[in-house]
């Protein structure tokens, strides 16, 4: 029935916020940075709007950013153009380009990560 697929995914969705909620201000572990990964051959789509405005009140307590994963998958001619979109959906965050295949991005990742 396909009423009651989207009333179940509307009830994930808010599952899915109530743990990042959860996350970013009943947690023990003191967190000092919060990666959003974003799959830069999709690029931005509504869950990841959802998870950006979940972290946005929480841009002074954490460093926030966001990578752009999966970025050999992206067209080398759109490259450029998506990573734009990316940032320009997510401004208050930087943003880094990702590949697990090629390692790029890698070392700048990890700098803002541990500096």
């Amino acid at each position: 029935d396909d009423l009651a697929f989207r009333q179940s995914l509307i009830v994930e969705e808010k599952e899915i916020e109530a743990i990042i909620y959860w996350y970013l201000t009943d947690v023990y572990v003191p967190l000092r940075t919060v990666v959003l990964l974003i799959d830069a051959k999709v690029g931005v789509t509504k869950d990841d709007l959802t998870t950006y405005d979940l972290l946005l009140p929480h841009i002074e307590r954490y460093k926030i950013i966001v990578i752009a994963n999966k970025f050999d998958k992206v067209k080398q001619s759109n490259a450029r153009e998506q990573l734009t979109k990316i940032r320009f959906a997510m401004p208050e965050f930087q943003v880094f380009p990702y590949s697990t295949f090629t390692g790029e991005g890698k070392e700048e990742i990890l700098k803002e990560i541990m500096g």
